[in-house]
């Protein structure tokens, strides 16, 4: 499940920066402002997060600022998102549906990137809410490996199961 969720992580980042995240504090060189949107789907086989396949369905959106020091060279890349995830039953059509709201920083010194907010808020098909993750989350920019989260943290996936069905 650690495997998965990195992989789920460290894809989301990539896909939001398009190639690496990165800025810090505006020097000389005004910082660059992209709006973030597109969409993006795939399915996780039955066994390796529930016992049933898993589609995940993503709206993401946002605002990225790229930070440039006085030559130009990229100090900081700071992320603000608004990602919908439907999380669908593939056996049954039931699904779930999560709705995070957090900012992204990457540091090219530390090469950490730290995310932090509203990391998950599921409902069901009702709207009513199944879990509310929030915290903070330090990953390793290079493996996706995690460094450090606040302790209420956890990955939605075993949740989504768990409401799906199993």
């Amino acid at each position: 499940m650690k495997r998965l969720f990195i992989l789920l992580t460290v894809g989301l980042m990539m896909a939001v920066s398009g190639s690496v995240l990165m800025a810090s504090p505006a020097g000389a060189v005004p910082p660059e402002k992209e709006p973030i949107e597109f969409t993006f789907s795939f399915v996780i086989p039955a066994g390796e997060a529930c016992n049933f396949d898993l589609q995940l369905d993503f709206d993401v959106s946002g605002l990225e600022i790229a930070y440039f020091d006085e030559d130009g060279n990229l100090v900081r890349v700071f992320d603000e998102l608004s990602v919908v995830v439907v999380a669908t039953n593939l056996a049954t059509g039931e699904s779930v549906s999560s709705y995070e709201h957090f900012n992204e920083t990457f540091d090219p010194q530390s090469e950490q990137i730290v995310q932090r907010g509203l990391i998950d808020q599921i409902r069901d098909e009702d709207g009513r809410v199944i879990a509310v993750i929030a915290g903070k989350w330090v990953f390793d920019a290079n493996t996706g490996d995690i460094i450090s989260m606040t302790p209420n943290v956890q990955p939605g996936i075993p949740i989504d199961c768990e409401a799906l069905g199993g």
